[in-house]
């Protein structure tokens, strides 16, 4: 086998790494430029991403009115059930 030949095997066999490594595997999610607040979670994932406390997997801080952890279903404003949307006493609890 002549070397140009043996050159032209290697390319061939090499080509489709090489264009696999230039258009590279990453997600969107993996892009920082999609997250503005700098959370770690883009904007197709973070309900806020204009607040970095606010994403998928936060906290949920009782009474704030926010959001925090991006789940509707998270409880925010009742978390003991009796109906009340707020803490009337301060005590921490919804009553």
């Amino acid at each position: 086998m002549t070397v140009q030949k043996a050159m032209l095997a290697l390319f061939v066999a090499l080509f489709p790494l090489m264009l696999i490594g230039s258009f590279g595997c990453s997600s969107p999610e993996d892009d920082d430029s999609n997250d503005q607040d700098g959370d770690g979670y883009d904007a197709d994932h973070d309900c806020d991403d204009e607040d970095p406390d606010v994403h998928p997997g936060a906290d949920e801080t009782p009474y704030n009115g926010i959001d925090d952890d991006c789940n509707v279903s998270t409880t925010d404003d009742d978390l003991d059930g009796d109906g009340s949307g707020h803490d009337q006493d301060c005590d921490g609890w919804g009553f």
